[in-house]
């Protein structure tokens, strides 16, 4: 079993999947968040299916965080999928990690 490293907040935001950069899955949510990972699940249909993947999360504060992500594990349900983060460009790090961090005080 493996073992996570962050602590994980439950929150639902819009999330893209990207592929050659045009959105491939556009009806996606966050299920939880932490500072290492986030899970999503797909609203309609199967979620995305690759290793790795480029996806938007749709923050409240305006324009989204692009996350470079890792498949790390499926659910039993093919709609939802756990992805370990890769990389976040600087900027978006920032923002995300600040987003998380309140997210986990108000828990």
């Amino acid at each position: 079993m493996e073992r996570r490293g962050s602590e994980r907040v439950c929150v639902r935001l819009p999330v893209e999947a990207e592929r050659d950069g045009r959105p491939v899955w556009v009806d996606l949510e966050t299920v939880d968040l932490s500072a290492g990972g986030l899970s999503v699940e797909a609203l309609s249909g199967a979620g995305p299916a690759g290793r790795f993947e480029w996806l938007s999360l749709s923050l409240p504060d305006g324009d989204p965080v692009k996350i470079l992500a890792e498949r790390a594990e499926s659910a039993a349900n093919a709609a939802r999928a756990a992805y370990r983060i890769k990389y976040i460009y600087p900027r978006d790090r920032r923002r995300y990690e600040s987003f998380v961090s309140a997210q986990l005080g108000r828990a």
